[in-house]
């Protein structure tokens, strides 16, 4: 099984947990966990190499984050509310 796979596995097992908590809550669960990804990389004695690496991991986890926006509008959200307008 490739990273995406495995990504898109581990996410979905997310989602029992998430689901019906108030979005500002799982907003402020998803920042913990994220600091504690980047937290979990550093370069030994160089605290400026540390900010440098963390600073790109955030910046593609952004970009990520922009382009499955849409990805997972079209899954989830439209349909739903395609639901509710009928």
């Amino acid at each position: 099984m490739n990273d995406t796979l495995k990504a898109e596995a581990l996410a979905k097992q997310c989602y029992p947990i998430f689901a019906g908590q108030d979005p500002n809550v799982v907003a402020a669960a998803l920042a913990e966990l994220l600091a504690l990804l980047l937290a979990g990389h550093f370069v030994s004695n160089d605290p400026a190499d540390t900010q440098a690496m963390r600073d790109g991991i955030l910046a593609l986890h952004i970009e990520t984050v922009k382009k499955l926006v849409p990805v997972m509008e079209a899954m989830r959200t439209r349909p739903k509310l395609k639901e509710t307008m009928q």
